[in-house]
């Protein structure tokens, strides 16, 4: 390998043992090119978790709605069956414990319907929870886009406010998950 990709044998000996970690991008291309693959590299967001502000606010009015029976943690990490698979930086805004484990993820502006249906299916089946709420800022763009759109998200989130919040008020499990616009 060291001689088709024209490293030196004793960085590519170090590199297939996990001993060198500085490898830079144009090495690992070179690397794989020998190996008659193409580097693909992706770019995540990293370090602090507070990425929307808009979001906090939108939890802190949530907060109040939830019974004490509740516990409420934040950022929590996915996790499948108990193990944080290695790479995954996705994470639930909220994670209520009591009588069920419920993820909470909180939208300030509704962009890609979609998008939203396929992350809120992979969550629910990776992030060893047992129902999902989607708590949306009841902004006039969000109402109207939940209001063209909303047969789209019925089969994850079937519940409406009133069910979802009914619900956890009275420190109760919701029969299903749900959107909860505040």
């Amino acid at each position: 390998m060291a001689r088709v990709s024209g490293l030196s044998q004793s960085l590519v000996s170090r590199t297939e043992r996990g001993l060198r970690p500085e490898l830079t991008i144009d090495q690992a291309a070179m690397l794989c090119a020998t190996l008659g693959l193409r580097l693909y590299i992706r770019a995540y967001p990293a370090g602090s978790p507070v990425r929307d502000a808009a979001q906090l606010p939108l939890l802190k009015r949530f907060r109040p709605e939830v019974s004490d029976v509740y516990g409420w943690r934040t950022e929590v990490p996915v996790v499948h069956r108990g193990v944080n698979r290695r790479g995954d930086l996705r994470a639930w805004d909220v994670v209520l414990d009591g009588p069920a484990r419920i993820g909470v993820d909180a939208e300030t502006r509704l962009h890609d319907i979609q998008a939203v249906q396929r992350r809120t299916e992979l969550k629910l089946r990776d992030g060893d929870v047992d129902l999902v709420v989607l708590l949306v800022a009841a902004t006039r763009h969000n109402r109207d886009v939940l209001r063209e759109h909303r047969a789209a998200l019925l089969s994850t989130l079937a519940l409406d406010s009133r069910e979802v919040l009914g619900a956890l008020r009275a420190g109760a499990v919701p029969r299903g998950s749900g959107i909860v616009l505040l």
